[in-house]
């Protein structure tokens, strides 16, 4: 968002208007502090407002759940962010633009990453994680709003993979041997 301003929007506005992406990573201002996600909300707002305000009607955003120090107030305020947003784009486009307004949402498992600040920290229970999803997709607006997620399954395995050590190397190396070639990336 710190690159984002007017001048940025009006040099991509002349070409095909697909959609912006953002990434908050959390809903709270307290858990993008957390994890080091320079983003105020307003800053994010007016961002968003400004390219509807040039005619977007796609936007796309990407969450997390599961973040360490996360918290049910940190899942309700996603909701309401998502709101805001919609809010916001009631407010710039107006009428039938509003009308086509698309903002998908993307939300995925935190997954601690080797070498970084959380490396050791464990990951919530799928069923907490499902938890916080089945929140999100009861409480946002559904009119405006399409919600893709991650399977928290889907998640660990790829947790799995990002920290283990030579023996997730082996286990890996066998399962090619025995012909999974990740083909079928579903559970």
């Amino acid at each position: 968002m710190n690159s984002f301003n007017l001048k940025l929007l009006e040099l991509i506005q002349n070409g095909r208007k697909s959609g912006l992406t953002f990434a908050p990573e959390s809903g709270s201002q307290r858990m993008r502090d957390i994890i080091n996600k320079n983003i105020k909300e307003d800053e994010m707002l007016d961002c968003i407002r400004m390219a509807f305000g040039k005619g977007w009607e796609r936007a796309k955003l990407y969450f997390m759940i599961g973040l360490p120090f996360e918290n049910r107030q940190d899942i309700v305020q996603i909701v309401e962010l998502i709101e805001k947003i919609i809010m916001a784009a009631k407010e710039k486009l107006g009428g039938k633009k509003f009308s086509r307004l698309n903002i998908n949402i993307s939300i995925n498992v935190f997954c601690p990453k080797p070498f970084t600040p959380f490396q050791w920290v464990g990951l919530d229970k799928p069923e907490i994680l499902y938890d916080k999803f089945n929140y999100i997709l009861n409480n946002a607006p559904k009119r405006y709003v399409d919600i893709k997620w991650a399977d928290p399954n889907r998640g660990m395995v790829e947790c799995a993979l990002s920290t283990g050590n030579q023996l997730v190397g082996d286990v890996i190396e066998n399962g090619w041997r025995k012909g999974a070639k990740f083909d079928n990336w579903s559970f």
